[in-house]
């Protein structure tokens, strides 16, 4: 058996420069909660209530939304920084390794991601792209200078990394 979690949401700050978080949750009544459109892709383990693992990369929406857990259900994540999704994605058996690795606790699914985050790193061009986002504070421009190209590539490019195209980011 894992390491005990209390009732409750806790999070901390990641170890590895690109996980934003590890955070952990264990609900005692049926509930809902709102989850807010941050950008970013979790990997996260869920135990339900009658023991049954499971494990899935949560990806960016462009909007907040509504979930429901039920009393009893905990779960486990690894939220990574924008730019570093798609390194979730390409790892064929990452759900399967989360699942074996989650009941380990968060530390031993951090681990797990950061030795994958450092496998995969987001190209320059997004890297760049959010990094400039952050600094206008949403008031990036995306058209202007760039050529017709270069717009195609980041779209793609962002649209894989951030699982959003740079408008909507």
């Amino acid at each position: 058996s894992g390491p005990v979690i209390t009732a409750g949401y806790r999070e901390r700050p990641g170890r590895h420069p690109a996980v934003a978080a590890v955070w952990t949750s264990v609900t005692t009544d049926d509930a809902g909660s709102i989850i807010a459109a941050d950008g970013c892709f979790d990997l996260i383990v869920r135990t339900s209530r009658r023991g049954q693992v499971s494990a899935f990369v949560y990806q960016p929406s462009a909007r907040a939304h509504h979930a429901t857990t039920l009393a009893g259900d905990r779960q486990l994540g690894v939220r990574v920084r924008p730019g570093y999704g798609a390194a979730l994605l390409q790892h064929a058996d990452l759900t399967r390794v989360a699942t074996r690795v989650g009941a380990d606790g968060p530390d031993a699914l951090e681990a797990v991601v950061a030795d994958l985050l450092e496998q995969a790193r987001p190209p320059r061009i997004v890297t760049d792209f959010v990094e400039d986002t952050r600094a206008s504070a949403g008031g990036l421009r995306l058209t202007g200078s760039t050529t017709a190209a270069r717009q195609r590539e980041l779209q793609r490019a962002c649209r894989r990394w951030l699982g959003l195209g740079p408008k909507v980011f």
